[in-house]
């Protein structure tokens, strides 16, 4: 019998997309909501600038076996590595690193860097930590100019721990932060409520994807991104799920861009941003490797890797 999507995570899709019908800037959707600080930075959204957004998640679907076959010698002793120290690791830092040395290692397609920016115009470009990929042929040899990203990773206790952090660093500006327990209790508070509800939708995970967008866009480069519709952003996220770990995908119009490019200009039309969830199980471990670079490459061999463009560009 076959398992059902809900089951794969518990994750179950919105129940519709969020109706737009009013083209919007990002101000005008903010000063809609006069009592709530909307203008923040992503560590902090919360669903309601999900919605704000239009954004919504698919339900989770399992992912197709489909394999990139690599022949990599010694391969079966990393990948036995891989499954021992990723379940065992509790560190978020651990973690990424055990998957970029997995999927990016020198016998691979990919190379992996880290943190992105996001952009917001008018405001301070914020860091968003994580680690993202790019095709290893854009990274080596004669190719001019930056590397386009493919998609990006994290894991979910790399962002509680970066939420804990911000909250703490505010605390340590305070005279006697040790002995204030009311804001010490108040930061547990905001804490909490910035805690999804649904682990699988997690703001942070959009502002990334986003991020992802807007450094594909401006490595395209102004004529070419006014010859496409937009491009496509895949994020791999590793939570407590000890059976799957969980690619999201999004096809994020140039429009929708540039709505962060002047947060003071409307749009031309309404839009959504719909976000498809699909589960990777971890077992058989032999072959985990190969389904995540299909998934994320859209191929099954290295010599079938088309070119970043190919890869990241819809029209």
């Amino acid at each position: 019998m076959e398992t059902p999507a809900s089951r794969l995570s518990g994750s179950k899709a919105s129940s519709k997309f969020p109706f737009c019908p009013e083209a919007l800037s990002i101000h005008e959707r903010a000063r809609r909501q006069p009592r709530t600080r909307i203008l923040v930075e992503p560590l902090f959204w919360t669903k309601l600038h999900l919605d704000l957004l239009c954004c919504t998640f698919s339900e989770c679907s399992l992912a197709p076996p489909t394999i990139m076959n690599l022949d990599i010698a010694g391969d079966d002793r990393k990948l036995r590595r891989f499954e021992r120290d990723f379940a065992a690791y509790d560190w978020w830092g651990g973690k990424e690193s055990n998957l970029c040395d997995l999927i990016a290692h020198n016998h691979c397609p990919l190379s992996c860097f880290l943190n992105l920016h996001f952009q917001l115009g008018g405001y301070r470009t914020q860091i968003l930590p994580c680690t993202y990929f790019c095709l290893r042929e854009d990274c080596e040899g004669d190719n001019e100019g930056l590397p386009r990203p493919i998609a990006a990773h994290i894991d979910y206790r790399h962002i509680v721990f970066l939420r804990k952090q911000k909250l703490d660093t505010g605390l340590r500006y305070t005279r006697y932060y040790r002995h204030n327990l009311p804001a010490v209790t108040l930061a547990a508070i905001k804490l909490k409520r910035l805690v999804p509800t649904e682990q699988l939708h997690e703001p942070y995970l959009v502002a990334i994807l986003i991020a992802l967008a807007q450094r594909q866009r401006w490595v395209l480069g102004p004529t070419r991104t006014q010859q496409v519709a937009g491009v496509t952003a895949k994020l791999l996220y590793s939570s407590d799920d000890v059976e799957f770990m969980h690619l999201y995908s999004a096809n994020i119009s140039c429009s929708f861009l540039k709505m962060f490019d002047d947060p003071a200009v409307a749009p031309p039309a309404p839009h959504s941003l719909p976000i498809q969830i699909t589960a990777i199980p971890y077992k058989p471990i032999e072959t985990f490797r190969g389904r995540v670079l299909a998934l994320m490459l859209s191929a099954t061999n290295p010599d079938e890797v088309g070119k970043s463009d190919d890869l990241i560009v819809f029209t």
